[in-house]
């Protein structure tokens, strides 16, 4: 099985003197591709984050995703320790449309339009579903 790819935001990528090879999945960009994917991340699962440019290539790195138990803000609870040696420019896959709307994790309903903010107690209109809830902790727990 492959390793999810997800977007990120590569102005946060770290430098080689950085000792904290972190890089957050915090952004808007971020949320929207990994509910768009209903990917529910879990501490130590490998990833592929990327970020696309208006050129021809995308930058992508390999990492393993981890949950941050002190976030106080559901939308920093996760982070990809990035593995430098494998960063690359990469040929993009065919563009997305609108890669920054929201969809619903659970029944897949675009929220553009249907919320006029997003937290961890924000619930779909549709299903009722937590709207953030993949970015709940491994435990199930609301962190």
């Amino acid at each position: 099985m492959s390793a999810s790819r997800v977007y990120a935001d590569f102005n946060d990528l770290p430098g080689p003197t950085d000792s904290d090879q972190r890089m957050w999945l915090s952004c808007w960009g971020s949320l929207c591709n990994l509910a768009r994917q209903r990917v529910r991340l879990r501490d130590g699962m490998h990833i592929t984050v990327y970020d696309s440019s208006d050129g021809d290539e995308d930058m992508e790195v390999d990492g393993i995703a981890r949950y941050n138990v002190s976030a106080t803000d559901i939308r920093f609870t996760w982070y990809v320790e990035i593995e430098p040696a494998t960063f690359r420019r990469v040929a993009p896959p065919m563009r997305e449309l609108a890669p920054t709307i929201l969809m619903c994790f659970h029944c897949g309903v675009h929220l553009d339009g249907l919320l006029t903010s997003v937290d961890a107690s924000t619930r779909c209109p549709r299903c009722g579903g937590g709207v953030l809830d993949f970015l709940r902790s491994p435990q199930g727990d609301s962190a």
